[in-house]
């Protein structure tokens, strides 16, 4: 066999083998990244979820005479359609009809006719609002107009960062450590005992 024909076929069988670790090693270096990418989109998730719970709890506690708790639970409500963003298509996706005030008022409807306390709705419908408003300063903005409209309004600057978030909790913890119950909650306290006391 010819020398020359010999030194091609090494040389191509050493490309070979060069472009082989080449793709490889992209493969790898995008495995990588798309895991970096997923453990910084759950730690954004936690953040924002934390900062709307803080939120709402803060709210509730300040100025309704409902239990924190439910802060807690209307300001990361509207986020229970990050469970099925991926399994139906819109409007059933993250921050579509869950994250409008339509649906809100259609939830307070509901729990005032089960029978749940109009204070206790009143919170939880607060902390809701929070959050919308929360999200209506990211890029993605919520569907205030909704089903009238379809279109996301959002404003210039996004709140939902490190810094954003941040300050949101701090303000928060603020709220809870030295606001404690304003004149507002109070009366309302006083307005539900004078209504159970009717109702006795």
């Amino acid at each position: 066999m010819p020398l020359g024909l010999v030194l091609g076929v090494l040389t191509r069988k050493r490309d070979k083998i060069k472009s082989t670790s080449h793709y490889e090693r992209d493969n790898t270096s995008w495995n990588e990244r798309e895991r970096i990418m997923d453990y910084g989109h759950t730690l954004y998730l936690v953040a924002a979820i934390t900062t709307h719970a803080a939120v709402g709890y803060a709210l509730v506690r300040v100025l309704t005479p409902a239990p924190p708790v439910v802060g807690l639970l209307g300001g990361i409500a509207p986020d229970i359609d990050l469970y099925f963003g991926r399994l139906w298509e819109f409007p059933l996706v993250h921050r579509g009809v869950v994250h409008t005030p339509i649906f809100l008022g259609l939830l307070l409807v509901v729990l005032l006719l089960v029978g749940v306390r109009r204070w206790v709705v009143a919170g939880f419908g607060l902390a809701f609002v929070s959050h919308l408003l929360i999200d209506s300063f990211t890029n993605a903005g919520i569907l205030w107009l909704y089903p009238v409209r379809t279109t996301h309004f959002a404003a210039d600057i996004s709140i939902h960062s490190a810094l954003g978030n941040g300050i949101l909790c701090a303000l928060s913890l603020g709220l809870v450590r030295w606001g404690g119950r304003n004149r507002l909650g109070e009366y309302a306290r006083f307005d539900s005992e004078s209504d159970l006391e009717r109702r006795r």
